[in-house]
């Protein structure tokens, strides 16, 4: 089954280890479900998020966050009997329920975790970039690792040297990669409401993105990255 969606789970301590609170992820396909293709859609239902984007040639992808207490044992019980607990969860959404139970194929639910602040990007000869350095979330990791790597071809091109543009570089993406997690974390949370954040969140997310939702992001999709380095300009070899 291809995975329509990634889901992950709250912050674990500050010793930086993983862990697990009640997020699973079960993502399969589905076959012979009306959808528009093109079109990417999601559903904040009582169980948690379910995802679904409808592909060319008639299947459905689709992503199922659960929020359960219970961990799941994967080896327990057959795909038969996973999708009808999934449709046990999400009995009160039409659409949801139509796809699982259209679906032919199940991938078997993953615990998906999200990762603790790593503090220290850098030393003097040595940088973590993208998720190795900041586990972002929210559908952005491929887009803040490429930021990552223009930002620090600037900062080592224009430095004296490899620590001093290293240094420039954590200076430079600390308070965007900041940003970001904290527009994360309020995502994930927005999925495993309670019954009353639910009611208002439904009030308002049609008013929201209709007249909002374009100048709230536009801190994350025009942000300018200036220009790479010319061929001349390029990093010069780390000192040895």
């Amino acid at each position: 089954m291809r995975n329509a969606g990634r889901c992950s789970d709250r912050h674990g301590p500050s010793t930086g280890r993983r862990r697990a609170r009640g997020r699973r992820c079960p993502a399969q396909f589905a076959d012979g479900v009306p959808a528009e293709t093109g079109t990417f859609n999601m559903v904040f239902a009582r169980s948690g998020a379910f995802l679904h984007i409808p592909a060319p040639d008639g299947t459905v992808w689709w992503s199922a966050q659960v929020a359960d207490p219970r961990p799941p044992k994967p080896t327990d019980v057959g795909d038969d009997r996973w999708l009808d607990r999934l449709a046990e969860l999400y009995r009160f959404e039409p659409q949801p329920l139509e796809i699982i139970r259209a679906t032919a194929q199940l991938h078997r639910p993953t615990l998906m975790h999200t990762l603790a602040e790593v503090p220290i990007w850098h030393d003097d000869r040595v940088v973590l970039v993208g998720d190795a350095a900041h586990p972002v979330g929210a559908g952005q990791g491929a887009s803040m690792a490429i930021e990552d790597a223009v930002v620090l071809a600037r900062a080592l091109a224009e430095a004296d040297s490899t620590g001093e543009g290293l240094a420039e570089y954590d200076r430079l993406r600390r308070a965007r990669i900041g940003k970001m997690a904290k527009a994360a974390r309020t995502n994930r949370d927005a999925k495993t409401s309670g019954p009353l954040a639910r009611r208002l969140r439904d009030l308002v997310l049609p008013i929201a993105f209709g007249h909002f939702y374009e100048r709230a992001t536009t801190w994350l999709y025009t942000h300018d990255l200036g220009t790479l380095p010319s061929q001349a300009e390029q990093p010069r070899p780390a000192e040895h």
